[in-house]
């Protein structure tokens, strides 16, 4: 169960959606934690904790079962639990109206009816860039500053790491999402994108940020993720390879020209061996970038994926 949990970030499976629960009772998982050192240093948290979450760990009817809107008898943490989907698409329409991205943010409703949209950032909330809207008869307001103290982390972290850049448009990559992850402006995190296409053939590949929707329910809030990886150049090349002759082998592939591009785009492909992939589930490849509009008219990166394993004797 815990090696399941750390694999999904959670007790939802990262693909599928459904909820998974210990092949325990509730009586034995608490006298599991109850043998750990941690809980001995620190019986009271841990006991305060314990009281929060132990429905949620072994609950499995509705609205437990499924990541879902909560109207719809599912769970969502991108929503407070009196949110219904049409709230969701309200105001969905509303940050269309702002050209603002609903990405790297999470939504509440307060008691009055008003809403709040929250935007990961390290900018605090009060600073002056937070907003208060009207909207068709509804207050909406934009609070950045979310996961402000993890974020903090990784722009540290990112301004170390641009001392270690192989080329300028590494640097300029790392300068973007640095951009990103103080301000919460979504462009600066497409710009980052725009940049990691551009840098073709490095030794290591990298990516990170608030990037696939498949745990919202609306398909609209991304997740965070990060990966860092080495690139397996000789299958890399086989891969290319492919690519030299994707043009002789797409006609006969066994589905009509309808669906393909008009014009084929030539992707670099990679191979990777995965030293870390911090998210709720590790794919086997990755089909970049994300956003619609680069894929259109960028040249796209396909990243084969696998797990790179220490070999013990």
């Amino acid at each position: 169960y815990l090696a399941a949990f750390y694999q999904n970030c959670g007790n939802y499976k990262g693909f599928g959606d459904t909820k998974f629960v210990p092949d325990l009772t509730p009586e034995q998982f608490w006298g599991f934690i109850q043998l750990t050192s941690f809980y001995q240093q620190n019986k009271s948290l841990v006991e305060g904790i314990w009281d929060l979450v132990k429905k949620e760990v072994f609950e499995y009817k509705n609205p437990y079962y499924q990541i879902g809107f909560k109207d719809q008898e599912g769970s969502s943490g991108y929503y407070s639990s009196n949110i219904p989907k049409s709230d969701v698409e309200f105001v969905q329409t509303f940050l269309e109206a702002q050209g603002l991205s609903p990405l790297n943010t999470r939504l509440l409703k307060n008691e009055d009816g008003s809403y709040i949209v929250r935007v990961a950032s390290t900018l605090l909330p009060g600073a002056p860039q937070i907003k208060t809207h009207e909207f068709e008869g509804k207050k909406i307001t934009i609070e950045y500053g979310d996961f402000y103290p993890f974020l903090t982390q990784v722009v540290s972290n990112m301004e170390q790491a641009l001392d270690f850049c192989a080329n300028d448009t590494q640097r300029n990559m790392v300068q973007d999402y640095i951009r990103h992850f103080k301000f919460g402006n979504m462009e600066d995190h497409k710009s980052s994108q725009r940049q990691w296409i551009k840098d073709v053939g490095p030794s290591i590949e990298t990516n990170i940020g608030f990037i696939e929707t498949y745990l919202d329910p609306s398909k609209t809030r991304a997740e965070w993720e990060g990966f860092v990886a080495c690139v397996d150049k000789v299958q890399s090349k086989k891969l290319n390879d492919l690519v030299n002759n994707a043009e002789v082998l797409i006609p006969k592939l066994p589905w009509d020209k309808a669906f393909e591009k008009d014009k084929f785009n030539r992707p670099d492909f990679t191979s990777l061996e995965i030293i870390t992939f911090a998210s709720s589930g590790t794919p086997l490849g990755i089909n970049t970038v994300s956003y619609t509009h680069l894929r259109a008219h960028e040249t796209p990166e396909h990243l084969v994926c696998r797990l790179l394993l220490e070999k013990k004797k």
